[in-house]
């Protein structure tokens, strides 16, 4: 018999990609551009819906399967038990189709397809059509009593909003895009799934910063040395003293996912490495309910702790830093300092001769204003960029949010990190999360993507760790020119954070994991859900988005 979760968690996953994936119903025309082409429309835009839509699937599966075996964990929403005689997998199917047609509107007939196709898989399985029935009506239940408790938390108004012209050291618009917004600029008022609020999260973060943009940390010991690397390890190809290797681009590439074209946003990566990581250790359909929620709730919370924090500091990304960090460029920077001493040319010209005038001209300045100077910035500098795959010609973007911290490397912690946890927490008999290899071959380099360049990418799997996937993930966003180390630094230990967070609140999946465990056999209180059957998790996500809105 098929995993009722595997199954459902790559229906969602393509449902990310086709939601990245125009025809000519599907976007909005630019057939002036050049080339032409057609603008994507997505209903669940950018990495922190995505990562939202996911949890919201990912937990509904698990308290459909959790109905059935309660052992895995504290339930996530409260709910009844199931009808007798009732189905577990196609219960996992209602809730997934519930939650998923509630976000994916313009895809309600392919999931309408997806469930009777599934539905028809288990009758022809051995079981009963009326079990079948039965358990896809109590799924669809739990979906929509979590399309209901998320109905009020904020998401519709935490979209693309126009860009605001800010002063130095502050994100503004991509110079190779200048037409792009402001994506998630209220995302981080969005309440978490896992915790009540971000306060004790901001509270043991560690800014670089003490004021909006770059600001103190220019004048820091670190800061020469972060710019420098962005200019030479992110550049593009052509970067005066590029050093970025052939390895480090590919790095890059592999783990972009930055909303391409048929490829989607990067919780959708991460969920694919994890169905990877459960192929390698042989996982249970139980097991696999509650690392895909887990892991999905701790992405969702990352994603809304790391966009609080990129709107607190609006940090510059490295294509307007690194091109403003000469003097004389960018606003606020004051002018290039002369080059020329006074008198230092002398005047008038000696134009008696031609030849006095052209050794007039011939003098060099001793002390030049840009590249060359002692500086590492460059006026000219091209990230190599966020890929546009599979989006001819299109070269060197950068992601419409402000830089610090990365959010690549918050998820890529936050899912790698539960996916430790929770194979610790399978104890003896389990893989060994230390040592577990799991192969993946990602989207961006899957042997039909298409560069921009217009030449077809090649097939390419890499094996990975845990902790490798951690380590490269977060160092992909510096080898695209996309972020400083200070951002990955910052996103790594943020997505750690998540994790402490939720295994001490152990709502849910993470009351399964071992630290959870733990702490409830240390007394710890495990907190209250709903009183009603349903209905007090919507009561609880409406109570915070309120008191986030005053």
């Amino acid at each position: 018999m098929h995993d009722a979760i595997l199954q459902w968690n790559a229906i969602a996953l393509d449902l990310v990609r086709r939601d990245y994936t125009f025809s000519d119903d599907a976007g909005r025309d630019e057939s002036d551009a050049d080339p032409p082409r057609t603008a994507l429309l997505p209903e669940q835009p950018g990495s922190p819906r995505s990562a939202r839509a996911l949890a919201m699937v990912h937990l509904a599966m698990y308290d459909a399967w959790r109905a059935y075996e309660p052992p895995l964990g504290h339930a996530y929403l409260d709910t009844p038990p199931p009808p007798a005689r009732s189905s577990p997998a196609a219960a996992v199917a209602g809730a997934a189709a519930t939650v998923l047609r509630a976000l994916y509107r313009h895809s309600s007939r392919h999931l309408d397809i997806q469930a009777t196709h599934w539905q028809l898989i288990l009758i022809a399985g051995g079981e009963a059509p009326a079990a079948v029935a039965a358990g896809f009506d109590f799924g669809a239940r739990i979906g929509e009593a979590m399309v209901s408790a998320r109905a009020g938390d904020l998401a519709s108004a935490a979209d693309v909003v126009a860009m605001r012209p800010t002063g130095p050291g502050t994100h503004r618009p991509d110079p190779f895009a200048p037409e792009q917004g402001l994506h998630g600029e209220k995302w981080g008022r969005v309440p978490p799934f896992g915790f009540d609020d971000l306060a004790p999260l901001a509270a043991r973060f560690i800014p670089p910063l003490d004021a909006p943009g770059i600001g103190a940390f220019l004048t820091r010991p670190e800061w020469p040395g972060e710019l420098e690397e962005a200019r030479r390890f992110g550049g593009a190809v052509g970067t005066p003293g590029l050093l970025r290797t052939p390895e480090q681009a590919t790095i890059g590439i592999f783990w972009a996912y930055d909303g391409a074209r048929n490829i989607g946003t990067a919780p959708r990566l991460y969920n694919q490495c994890l169905r990877s990581v459960s192929i390698a250790s042989a996982l249970t359909t139980a097991q696999n309910a509650v690392l895909f929620a887990a892991a999905n709730m701790a992405m969702a919370d990352a994603a809304i702790a790391t966009w609080a924090e990129k709107f607190r500091f609006h940090v510059a990304r490295p294509a307007i830093a690194v091109r403003e960090a000469v003097p004389g460029f960018g606003p606020g920077n004051g002018c290039a300092p002369r080059t020329f001493a006074p008198g230092e040319l002398p005047l008038p010209i000696p134009a008696d001769e031609p030849a006095e005038i052209a050794a007039w001209l011939a003098t060099q300045p001793l002390r030049p204003t840009t590249v060359g100077a002692g500086y590492s910035g460059d006026p000219e500098w091209k990230p190599l960029g966020a890929p546009q795959t599979n989006a001819r010609c299109v070269f060197h973007r950068t992601p419409n949010s402000p830089s610090y911290p990365s959010a690549h490397a918050a998820f890529g912690a936050a899912c790698f990190g539960v996916a430790y946890e929770f194979l610790r927490s399978v104890g003896p008999g389990g893989a060994d999360p230390d040592h577990l290899t799991f192969d993946f071959v990602s989207d961006e380099f899957d042997g039909r993507a298409i560069d921009p360049d217009g030449s077809v990418r090649v097939r390419h799997c890499r094996q990975l760790t845990l902790a490798q996937a951690i380590h490269e993930n977060a160092l992909s966003r510096i080898y695209l020119g996309l972020h400083w180390r200070m951002d990955a630094v910052e996103g790594v230990r943020l997505g750690c954070d998540v994790i402490k967070t939720l295994l001490a609140e152990g709502r849910g999946p993470a009351s399964a994991l071992q630290g959870a465990r733990r702490s409830a056999k240390a007394g710890m209180t495990m907190p209250a859900r709903s009183r009603d059957a349903f209905g007090g998790s919507a009561t609880m996500i409406r109570r915070i988005a309120g008191r986030r809105e005053r």
